[in-house]
C-alpha cells in the first residue's frame, strides 16, 4: 500500500522530530502554488457523491504530450520540531509543441530565503539557468540534452504510482474550473499510515498525530490536485506538521514566456 510514500513520511516524520524540515536549497523566486480545493463550489459529497467507484486513472504521460502543454506545481510546507517552518516550491510551465519550458524552484526557512534562486528557461534547444540574486546572480546556458520536464514534473506526484484501492471516492466538485471526483484515504487505511509513518519513532515521540491524502481527478483520468499531510503534537507540547500538495493547470493552455532576465544570461554566456 503506498509503497512509495509511507517511507517518505517516515523519513518526514524523523526530521521534523530532529528539528530540521530538509527544506533547504533554492531561494526566493516567483511560482506557481498549488490551491487548496474548497469542496464548495457546487459539490456533491458524503453519500450522495461517495461510494465504492474505483480510481480510474489515465497514463498521464501520454495524455498531457497529447495536450502539448501544461502548469504543474509542487509545494511542502511545515513546522518543525523546533517550531521552524519551511517552505519548498517547484513550479514547472510547459509547452511541448514548442519545446519550450520555465522551472522556478524556492526555498524559504522561518521566513527568509534558504540557498540561494533556482530558474531554469528552455528554449531553442538550450537551457538557460539562473542562480542566485541580486549582486550575486549568475548564469548557465547548455545543450538541452535528455531533460524532460514532463517527467520530471509527474516525478513530484505520488498516485500513480500506488496502489489505489484505500482511497474511497467522497463526493464531485470543481477544482480551478474542471469537475473533478475527490478521493480520501479511508479512515482504516488512515490509522494504517499512522502506524506504518512512526516505525522507528519512540512511542512517547507523539500525543497526538493524524494523516490525511486527498486526490482529485477530472473525466480523463488526470489527477488534477493530490495532498497529504500529517499533523501531530508531541510529547512535549510542540506542534509539528507538513503539507505536500500537487496541481496540474493549464492542461492544453498553458504558454511559456521568455523570463525578464533572459537577456542577461545570454550576454554573460555568450548563447
Amino acid at each position: 500500500m503506498f509503497a512509495r510514500t509511507l517511507p517518505a513520511l517516515a523519513v518526514a516524520l524523523l526530521l521534523v522530530l530532529a528539528g530540521c524540515s530538509g527544506a533547504g536549497g533554492p531561494g526566493a523566486a516567483d511560482t506557481a502554488t498549488p490551491v487548496a480545493p474548497t469542496g464548495n463550489d457546487g459539490a456533491t459529497t458524503g453519500a450522495a457523491g461517495g461510494g465504492d467507484a474505483a480510481l480510474d486513472l489515465t497514463d498521464p504521460e501520454s495524455t498531457l504530450r497529447s495536450a502539448e502543454s501544461f502548469t504543474a506545481a509542487w509545494r511542502y510546507s511545515g513546522t518543525d520540531a523546533d517550531g521552524v517552518e519551511s517552505t519548498v516550491a517547484y513550479t514547472y510551465r510547459a509547452d511541448l509543441e514548442a519545446s519550450r519550458a520555465h522551472i522556478v524552484v524556492t526555498s524559504e526557512q522561518a521566513g527568509e530565503p534558504a540557498g540561494g534562486s533556482f530558474e531554469r528557461f528552455i528554449a531553442d534547444g538550450i537551457a538557460y539557468t539562473q542562480v542566485g540574486s541580486g549582486d550575486a546572480v549568475f548564469y548557465q546556458a547548455e545543450p538541452q540534452a535528455d531533460f524532460d520536464v514532463l517527467s520530471e514534473s509527474l516525478a513530484r506526484t505520488t498516485v500513480y504510482d500506488t496502489d489505489t484501492d484505500s482511497l474511497e471516492k467522497v463526493g464531485t466538485e470543481t477544482y480551478n474550473g474542471v469537475r473533478v471526483d475527490r478521493y480520501e484515504l479511508s479512515a482504516n487505511a488512515s490509522t494504517i499510515w499512522t502506524g506504518m509513518a512512526t516505525v522507528g519513532s519512540q512511542p512517547s515521540d507523539f500525543d497526538e498525530f493524524d494523516v490525511d491524502y486527498v486526490v482529485l481527478v477530472d473525466a480523463d483520468g488526470l489527477a488534477r490536485y493530490e495532498s497529504w499531510t500529517f499533523d501531530g503534537t508531541t510529547n512535549d507540547g510542540q506542534r509539528v506538521n507538513g503539507a505536500w500538495e500537487y496541481s496540474l493547470s493549464g492542461v492544453g493552455s498553458t504558454t511559456v514566456e521568455a523570463p525578464d532576465w533572459l537577456d542577461d544570461a545570454r550576454a554573460q554566456t555568450g548563447n
